[in-house]
């Protein structure tokens, strides 16, 4: 009988174990600073443009700021599990010199404001946009 009790305290532990995610589980650390460096369709994203760099941070208080290339950026945001929203985003608006660079950044904006989801794999955070086909890939800063 203390055999079969003593599985049956196994089993739950190894139970819980799973239920809980850990950094292997996809968590977003936060605070916690990210680089982008591609974003489109999965398989075929392009990398940001040459020279221009694209921040994201994570804030304890529901809030998160960047930079867009061009202008500071911030948003609030909600987790649920890998469930990612980002609503009322706000940003400078200066223009920017190079066109390239303030259409990457529309884009940005626009796909930020359509996450639906996030997977954090090591370093990296990929946060899906769209219809989920579309992703933001960034690296921690």
């Amino acid at each position: 009988m203390k055999i079969v009790y003593f599985l049956l305290i196994t089993l739950g532990l190894i139970i819980s174990a799973c239920a809980t995610s850990g950094a292997g589980g996809g968590e977003i650390p936060i605070p916690s600073k990210w680089k982008l460096e591609s974003f489109g369709k999965a398989g075929a994203a392009a990398p940001v443009v040459t020279g221009s760099t694209v921040k994201l941070e994570f804030l304890e208080d529901g809030q998160l700021g960047g930079s867009g290339g061009c202008n500071s950026y911030g948003a609030k945001y909600e987790i649920d599990g890998t469930n990612l929203s980002i609503k009322e985003l706000v940003s400078t608006l200066m223009a920017c010199v190079d066109e390239k660079v303030m259409q990457q950044e529309t884009l940005y904006f626009t796909a930020l404001q359509s996450a639906s989801s996030f997977e954090i794999s090591g370093d990296k955070l990929t946060i899906f946009y769209g219809d989920g086909a579309n992703q933001l890939n960034f690296v921690t800063q």
